[in-house]
């Protein structure tokens, strides 16, 4: 059914099909989170935060508030 392998196929897959659209992806420290914002042009579209757990992604937060997303400092591009 899920599992971490189906979850990594998603997030490759959506990284995948973002660059076909112009997205471009840097790193991002989110409350203390690591974290990727999501450009569109020099916009930031939407910034995601993960936190671990035993080695293991244990939540995701996606943020999409204009108002949360201006505050934001990019770490640089995700390669």
């Amino acid at each position: 059914m899920g599992g971490p392998g189906r979850v990594a196929r998603l997030l490759v897959n959506l990284v995948r099909r973002g660059a076909g659209w112009g997205l471009r992806y840097e790193h991002a420290e989110l409350d203390g989170d690591a974290g990727v914002v999501v450009l569109a042009g020099d916009s930031p579209a939407y910034a995601s935060a993960f936190t671990l757990a035993e080695g293991r992604v244990h939540r995701i937060y996606v943020v999409v508030n204009p108002d949360k997303l201006a505050a934001l400092r990019l770490g640089g591009p995700v390669e």
